[in-house]
């Protein structure tokens, strides 16, 4: 790797003579690395979006919770109620549309800034960059690959920048509260498939219990994947920008 002007990092390009030379070539960035600053830009306002989401829906449980309780007196009429059903379908769809949006946005993150670390020859870049999105869709693989590939981003441009010093990366949060959240979500709906329209009133109190809590870790791992993800592209701007040579000058 070499600095040009402005310390921006060029890519020391192999003569293609050896395996050892192509092999990476096919991850890498002709042009050198590029900014994650827009695209994380759009990837912050849709996770934001997906937390007031959230934050509705778990209002909507507690709504629900209260208005299904033996000793609630209801003080709406039928209309009424027909738009709270209504609101809550909103928000649903709502959460669902923004869900996949920040997934689209993220795995896009997530992928150009492992081509970065690749393109500068970061150690720590093992995975190749469309895995970092392909292993969220592998059976088992699913529960510790991808937390593996955004630590070796983490990781690599922490290295890239010179920094030794051991920090929190919020990892552990992020991919703990993303498990959990999928977990308590399936229960929740599984409850309800399998018991139809014979569900009892303490398996619905249940089903709320686990669709509530989903929405709260789902807030706290979507905030913990902004920070992480704001981290990865601040750095991935001082690398682009010259912030490495400044770094080892």
């Amino acid at each position: 790797m070499e600095f040009g002007e402005n310390g921006a990092v060029i890519l020391n390009k192999g003569d293609g003579n050896s395996g050892e030379d192509s092999a990476p070539s096919i991850h890498v960035f002709e042009d050198g690395p590029r900014s994650l600053k827009g695209l994380y830009k759009w990837t912050r306002y849709s996770l934001i979006g997906y937390m007031i989401a959230e934050c509705f829906m778990f209002l909507a449980v507690l709504f629900l919770i209260w208005l299904y309780m033996p000793s609630t007196v209801v003080p709406f009429d039928l209309p009424i109620l027909e738009r709270f059903d209504l609101a809550i379908m909103t928000i649903v769809y709502t959460l669902v549309a923004l869900f996949w949006g920040s997934a689209f946005l993220v795995a896009r993150c997530t992928y150009r800034a492992m081509r970065n670390l690749y393109t500068v020859g970061s150690k720590h870049a093992e995975m190749a960059p469309g895995w970092t999105v392909g292993w969220y869709f592998i059976p088992l693989a699913n529960l510790f690959k991808p937390a593996e590939g955004m630590s070796q981003i983490v990781h690599g441009t922490r290295h890239a920048l010179g920094e030794t010093k051991s920090v929190r990366s919020g990892i552990p949060l992020w991919w703990s509260c993303w498990l959990l959240t999928n977990i308590t979500q399936t229960i929740a709906d599984r409850i309800v498939r399998f018991s139809g329209e014979t569900i009892d009133l303490s398996t619905q109190f249940i089903a709320f219990g686990f669709e509530g809590f989903s929405s709260i870790v789902g807030i706290a791992s979507a905030w913990a994947l902004m920070r992480i993800l704001q981290s990865v592209s601040d750095g991935h701007e001082k690398i682009k920008n010259g912030g490495v040579a400044e770094v080892f000058d």
